[in-house]
């Protein structure tokens, strides 16, 4: 494998992983707001999220 096919599939690579963690970022999102909408406290949808309180803040 030469070094343009190596940085190609890195590269590829690389790609596929943020939009892994963009994807699971997105369902935290859509999770957090379901919580929201049921009076779940923000501590605890933080936790059940991984999401910051700030960030369920400004949903």
């Amino acid at each position: 494998m030469g070094t343009e096919e190596y940085l190609l599939q890195k590269s590829k690579a690389e790609g596929v992983e943020i939009g892994e963690v963009k994807g699971e970022h997105k369902k935290a999102v859509e999770m957090a707001h379901k919580l929201i909408a049921k009076g779940m406290p923000i501590n605890e949808i933080s936790e059940l999220t991984g999401l910051s309180i700030k960030e369920i803040q400004s949903l």
